[in-house]
């Protein structure tokens, strides 16, 4: 493996040179940039960022949607020793100015009117930017101390300066946290961390030149970064780009991946969607596929069950998925054997920022439900006493930015970092997390309350989108819950429930439904796990509102105290 990314890239255009990299919908088309041209873009800009006065160890942050641009931006900035700085593209205002202030950055890549004026509102706090450069958007008048420029201007530069020697010690990126609780801290990762890891992924899950990917997950979280760019690219292998999450299903049908990277919210919404579709139809649909569920995987019924019933389904995802990759949250066990069913094999794996990201994943070979898999190649997973996941490797980050005590309580002196989440491994090695310590809530009776388990149980109904379980001390459990709202209005039709959704929440008849099936999803979890009260609400949780990650997790302490007027309502009453 080579000893920075850019040379990884490199090397595989050399092999691919007019094989299409990247894919983008413009007009209607998809447009091809093929590996040839798209190393020419990279050192187009590296070249124009040289020009702009980027030296190495220089920040360049990238706020943008997920393109062509955001690759040639990330690797041209690598070519000349620049450290790259993602932002979150969900981020507000007030966090997009905390990373770009906290990292220093001084050149910005901006694409869209909609990123351009979070920017703009507020480029007078950021005291060490000097240049943005724009995509896809005019640039407006120069605010004082910062020049706007074009991104087609930036990559008119047609030569390098002096080639900057890059060693796979050396920062590549500062990506910042997209944690649940409090600000993001700054991950520093070496080309190391990415190469490493990128290896280690190969040899269990292995990507080839004839994949396509479709891309989806914004590029800014490590996940995509690293599993959906760093590693198909480097393999010679076509990554499109979705137009937005808004047309992920056009698109799956029109680009036809053989990879997919996910996370378990998406495979929530294509169960529900799957479900809906069939109980809005004849009432034989749904019995067939009931019926289909039912027959023993690769037996003769299940052929027949596949042809007619599930070959559907998975044309209406594209029809080709070799696989999908699934992380950043738990994915409930009966969601993964339901598609594991219908044929669309999901491996699960886990990671962190931290980690580069994957420290485990299950492979083709060896899954088993409800682990994250094995330990990659060169990665030491140990169990502390109180149970918490320690891992060890040269995927490990450097540390926190500028921040030397919390990287002291991240990585200890045996170099071991201390995950945050608690696990254990099987006799036969698979990691299994069983919650995240800093997630756990106590009750006022002093009972600990683990609220993923609720919540994944519930979220398992075919009436239930999203749930957030609250806890921490209070007497007892509550539950704010947002309904898959076409099938609730599917159902509440069937009953004679002609009500809008305002009305729909408070009707009792609609309350006893969602009581009967909490009861029914959680009947295995303890008295004290029990939820006793519950809010059905008429809007989902939304990243825009930084109610969630950019990997759809629930920022908790976002959404009490969006919620809070609910919440203290379920213990009033």
């Amino acid at each position: 493996m080579e000893q920075n990314l850019p040379a990884a890239i490199f090397e595989a255009a050399k092999l691919y040179p007019d094989k299409p990299a990247l894919l983008k919908k413009v007009n209607g088309r998809w447009m091809p940039l093929t590996f040839a041209e798209l190393t020419e873009h990279i050192r187009r800009c590296a070249a124009g960022l040289e020009r702009l006065g980027v030296r190495p160890g220089d920040r360049v942050g990238v706020l943008a949607w997920n393109g062509p641009a955001w690759v040639v931006a990330d690797l041209g900035t690598m070519l000349i020793g620049g450290v790259v700085v993602p932002v979150h593209t969900s981020f507000s205002p007030e966090l997009i100015r905390y990373v770009l202030d906290n990292s220093g950055v001084q050149v910005l890549v901006v694409s869209g009117r909609k990123l351009l004026e979070r920017t703009l509102a507020i480029i007078d706090k950021l005291p060490f930017l000097r240049h943005v450069v724009l995509v896809d958007v005019a640039a407006p008048p120069s605010p004082p101390g910062v020049t706007m420029h074009a991104w087609e201007q930036l990559l008119q530069e047609p030569r390098l300066g002096q080639p900057v020697s890059l060693r796979r010690n050396d920062p590549a990126s500062i990506v910042y946290t997209s944690g649940t609780t409090g600000l993001p801290k700054g991950v520093v990762l070496t080309h190391g961390n990415f190469l490493s890891n990128m290896a280690a992924a190969l040899s269990a899950v292995p990507v080839y030149a004839e994949d396509i990917l479709l891309s989806f997950l914004p590029l800014s979280h490590v996940l995509e970064r690293t599993a959906g760019y760093y590693v198909p690219l480097s393999q010679g292998a076509e990554i499109a780009y979705a137009e937005s999450p808004a047309t992920l299903k056009e698109n799956l049908v029109e680009v036809r991946p053989t990879i997919l990277i996910s996370v378990p919210r998406i495979f929530e919404k294509f169960n529900d969607a799957i479900w809906v579709s069939v109980s809005s139809g004849p009432r034989f649909r749904k019995s067939l596929l009931t019926w289909a569920l039912r027959q023993r995987k690769n037996s003769r019924l299940w052929i027949f069950a596949d042809r007619l019933v599930f070959s559907k389904i998975r044309s209406s995802l594209g029809g080709r998925l070799r696989l999908t990759i699934c992380g950043g949250a738990s994915l409930h066990v009966p969601l993964a054997k339901f598609f594991d069913r219908i044929g669309i094999r999901i491996l699960e794996g886990y990671g962190l920022t931290e980690t580069s990201p994957v420290i485990s994943v299950n492979t083709i070979p060896e899954r088993r439900f409800g682990s994250v898999g094995l330990p990659l190649p060169g990665v030491v997973v140990r169990i502390a006493a109180d149970k918490e996941i320690l891992v060890r490797g040269e995927n490990i980050c450097l540390g926190y930015w500028h921040d030397s005590d919390a990287t002291a309580e991240l990585i200890d002196v045996d170099g071991f970092l201390h995950t945050g989440d608690l696990g254990f491994v099987d006799a036969d090695g698979f990691l299994y997390i069983t919650g995240r310590r800093k997630e756990m809530q106590v009750t006022s009776y002093g009972k600990n309350i683990w609220p993923t388990v609720a919540e994944n149980a519930i979220n398992g109904d075919p009436l239930v989108s999203q749930t957030m379980v609250v806890a921490h001390g209070r007497p007892y459990v509550t539950a704010l819950i947002v309904p898959v709202w076409d099938e609730l209005q599917r159902v509440a039709d069937e009953r004679g429930w002609k009500m809008d959704r305002a009305q729909l929440i408070g009707y009792p008849g609609v309350r006893e439904l969602f009581k009967q099936r909490i009861r029914a999803a959680t009947t295995n979890l303890a008295d004290h796990e029990q939820v006793r009260r519950f809010t059905l609400l008429p809007q989902e949780f939304l990243a825009e509102r930084d109610e969630l990650t950019p990997t759809l997790k629930l920022r908790r302490s976002v959404i009490e105290r969006h919620h809070a007027v609910e919440i203290e309502a379920m213990y009033r009453q």
